[in-house]
């Protein structure tokens, strides 16, 4: 991943005389131990200094470092790198203290050929790079596996997968949905792309089924429609996907138990336009709902409703047939005074005269022709 070029590399140091230190952390370090005396983000290039101890302080970034390539005892404990390149090292042996530097996550010993006391506890190291392998993997066995000529990202499917790589320094970029609850979820992926996530509709999971269906009708609870799903019904209700038992279907008809053509089944009657009642006194079938006298006349109509009268005689029309006033035609007759007898015009004559057409005019005002 990280090839140093070793060439000329002295030369240029010395040619330079200082080098940047862009770490204000690191730089107050080096002032606070003699090696520099201005905060000016430079450091003079030292080759006396053999020990560096920069344990606890904070410091993140150790570009500049390279100013002291005979460097034999180096502390870096309890810091917050991220990277620690030592392929400017000339030295054959070095004591070397990385511990609690949690973001740390390549290391490069370069060609030193024996690192004494190395601790990467707390460290994020899955990889360290080295061109003495085989010697590295002998003095730590517990993590010898971590040990490469170059360190990079070995897998194939990563975006910045380095062929040349022979150790993984888990730097692979493997694109792809981060967020767990999205349906593409990727549990490798290190980096995502705005809008890569994919997720469910609202009240379905990843495979479009209902989170709560209770009915298992393949509807979500929070979706159903109550109504009538009967599509013959006269309510039918085509957006209804959960049947509540309101359908009805009208049947047109009369509904009033009252009524001569009461329907049982009807449930429509039009407001009774469809109903048809007795005439008053009747029933249903043309027959009085009272008849006393058996006469076929109803007792509200009837002259006489104590006596058998179908005809209704009432010889004097006082509203009271005959059966029950006991007045008939001959009583009647024998009862009533002649006043008059006429012709046809009127013109009084004798009962025995010859006019062949006779009005007969009683008192009663009954008038008998003969």
């Amino acid at each position: 991943m990280k090839n140093l070029l070793l060439i000329l590399l002295i030369p240029v140091l010395n040619l330079s005389q200082t080098l940047l230190v862009p770490d204000i952390n690191f730089e107050n370090k080096l002032i606070e131990l003699g090696l520099d005396n201005v905060l000016d983000g430079q450091v003079a290039y030292n080759i006396e200094v053999e020990e560096l101890d920069l344990s606890e302080s904070y410091i993140q970034d150790l570009t500049g470092i390279e100013a002291f390539p005979h460097i034999e005892v180096l502390d870096v404990s309890y810091n917050l790198l991220t990277v620690l390149d030592l392929g400017y090292v000339l030295s054959d042996v070095l004591v070397l203290n990385v511990e609690m530097n949690p973001l740390l996550s390549f290391l490069n010993l370069g060609n030193i050929n024996t690192i004494l006391g190395l601790n990467i506890t707390v460290t994020n190291l899955s990889c360290i790079q080295t061109q003495n392998v085989a010697t590295m993997q002998w003095a730590y066995n517990s993590f010898q596996s971590f040990f490469a000529t170059e360190c990079g990202c070995t897998n194939p499917e990563a975006a910045n997968y380095e062929l040349s790589a022979m150790g993984d320094d888990g730097s692979c970029i493997i694109y792809g949905c981060t967020d767990i609850t999205a349906c593409n979820y990727n549990e490798e992926a290190t980096n995502e792309i705005s809008g890569l996530c994919e997720y469910s509709e609202e009240y379905y999971d990843c495979d479009d089924d209902c989170l709560v269906d209770l009915d298992e009708d393949g509807v979500c609870d929070e979706l159903e429609v109550s109504g009538c799903t009967d599509s013959e019904a006269d309510n039918f209700n085509s957006l209804a996907t959960d049947d509540d038992g309101s359908c009805y279907y009208i049947i047109y008809g009369c509904a009033d138990e009252m009524a001569c053509n009461y329907d049982e089944l009807a449930n429509e009657d039009l407001g009774g336009f469809l109903c048809d009642y007795p005439e008053e006194f009747y029933d249903c079938n043309g027959d009085c709902l009272l008849d006393t006298d058996l006469d076929n006349v109803c007792d509200e109509l009837d002259n006489c409703p104590e006596n058998y009268n179908p005809f209704q005689e009432d010889f004097n029309f006082d509203d009271v047939g005959d059966a029950c006033d006991g007045l008939s035609l001959n009583e009647a007759q024998q009862k009533r005074k002649l006043v008059r007898i006429t012709d046809i015009l009127g013109r009084g004559i004798q009962e025995d005269g010859k006019q062949k057409i006779r009005l007969y005019i009683y008192d009663d005002g009954w008038v008998e022709r003969k």
